[in-house]
């Protein structure tokens, strides 16, 4: 379980650096299957979105055809496609600094989905549903205040006997730590 965001982006520059490797020796690039990842906070406010998008653009940019998608009702992918001046192509995506982005329509509406393609689902603070879905890994994210370890702590404890659930805090102080044991 990975302790901070600082230690997840570690083990994804260690992948990153594995897989130039590879390339740089003349052998062929190693290929990884697409996965599903299920994020959803732990509170309101904890992060959830930011770090979705911040993961969805970072796979983009490792060369991982990748898609945000927003698994809850917050409407923040339609309010900042308004914002930025983006339209939604016939798939209902999102283009947004070269991350793709899909905003929660609901269940009515329905697209052909693309294949292939690394799934970032964004839950809100709907850590149940995210937990029920059958997603490959869960990230869970607590909160950067300091009252907000108390959630982390609540969230560590659910996840100790699940495999492929993860805990990301973003602790805003230095004073605060959280430690699974």
């Amino acid at each position: 379980r990975y302790q901070s965001v600082k230690e997840l982006l570690e083990q994804l520059e260690l992948l990153e650096h594995l897989l130039n490797l590879q390339t740089a020796c003349g052998r062929q690039k190693i290929t990884l299957p697409s996965l599903t990842i299920a994020v959803a906070g732990l509170s309101p406010g904890a992060g959830a979105t930011h770090f979705s998008i911040g993961f969805a653009q970072y796979l983009t940019i490792l060369g991982y055809p990748c898609i945000y998608e927003e698994r809850n009702s917050s409407g923040a992918i339609m309010e900042m496609a308004e914002y930025l001046g983006c339209q939604p192509d016939s798939a209902g995506i999102v283009r947004v600094c070269g991350c793709d982005l899909r905003p929660q329509y609901g269940d009515w509406v329905k697209f052909k989905e693309p294949e292939g393609l690394w799934r970032v689902y964004d839950y809100g603070q709907d850590w149940k549903s995210a937990g029920d879905s059958c997603c490959d890994a869960v990230v869970l994210v607590a909160g950067g205040k300091w009252w907000d370890i108390k959630e982390a702590e609540k969230g560590a404890d659910n996840i100790k006997e699940s495999p492929g659930w993860y805990l990301v805090c973003s602790q805003a102080t230095g004073r605060c730590r959280l430690r699974l044991s």
